[in-house]
C-alpha cells in the first residue's frame, strides 16, 4: 500500500480522528495504529530525511528536525490500547527485524557511507582474494598430508 503522509496539514486532522475513534468504540482504531506507527517510525531527523527520499512523506517545514519533532507528538494527549491495534503485528516484525544481529551486521559492514567508493570495493574484494589465496594452500597441504599417511 504506497501512502504518502503530509506532515503539517494531517496533524489536527488526525488527532480530531483519533478523539473520535477514542469516543466511539465501535469505529475501531484504525487512525489512532496508524497515527502511533507513524510517530514511532518518523521520530528522529535522520528517519524523516530517509523517508522523504524514498517519497513515503512530505513536508513543508522548515527542516527535518521539526518535521521529526510534529510526527513524534502526533499521538499526543492520545488514549492509546496497543492491544487493539492492528499494525501491532507489522510492528513487532519490524522491530524484530531491525533487532536481529545479522540485520544490524548488515547494517553495520555494508551501508557504511565508505562503501560508496569503487576504491573500498576493490581493496576489499582484493582482500577477500588474498584470504583465498591463503586459505587455499592450507587446504592443499593438509590433503596431501592425509594422503601420505
Amino acid at each position: 500500500m504506497a501512502t504518502r503522509i503530509e506532515a503539517d496539514v494531517k496533524k489536527y486532522y488526525d488527532t480530531n480522528l483519533m478523539l473520535l475513534e477514542n469516543m466511539n468504540e465501535h469505529l475501531g482504531g484504525y487512525i489512532t495504529s496508524y497515527c502511533n506507527f507513524v510517530s514511532q517510525l518518523a521520530c528522529t531527523s535522520a528517519d524523516v530525511s530517509f523517508l522523504m527520499e524514498r517519497g513515503i512523506i512530505v513536508h513543508s517545514e522548515a527542516s527535518e528536525q521539526k518535521a521529526a519533532k510534529k510526527l513524534g507528538k502526533l499521538c499526543d494527549q492520545i488514549i492509546y490500547d496497543a492491544k487493539k491495534d492492528y499494525l501491532k503485528s507489522d510492528w513487532c516484525g519490524l522491530d524484530r527485524h531491525c533487532r536481529s544481529p545479522g540485520s544490524i551486521v548488515w547494517a553495520k559492514v555494508f551501508l557504511h557511507k565508505d562503501w560508496k567508493n569503487p576504491l573500498i570495493w576493490l581493496g576489499s574484494l582484493a582482500a577477500v582474494a588474498l584470504l583465498v589465496c591463503a586459505i587455499l594452500p592450507t587446504v592443499y597441504t593438509i590433503e596431501t598430508y592425509k594422503d601420505q599417511t
